[in-house]
């Protein structure tokens, strides 16, 4: 389970769209965990915020 602060790599198979295919391998944290599928998550390279982001595009980071 996800959890506030936590880095993920967001990864969007589906969508060829230009706008969502930049965003494929790149690192988020996860600001709020508001609903049982969707999380606020942040763009650490951009800062862009995605307060709807369907948790099923989240990868967990190998972390050591």
């Amino acid at each position: 389970k996800m959890k506030v602060g936590d880095l993920c790599i967001y990864q969007n198979r589906k969508s060829q769209l230009p706008q969502v295919q930049w965003m494929n391998g790149c690192v988020v944290v996860i600001m709020e965990d508001w609903q049982p599928k969707h999380v606020k998550v942040m763009f650490l390279n951009t800062g862009l915020i995605v307060r709807a982001c369907w948790v099923g595009h989240l990868e967990p980071m190998e972390t050591e």
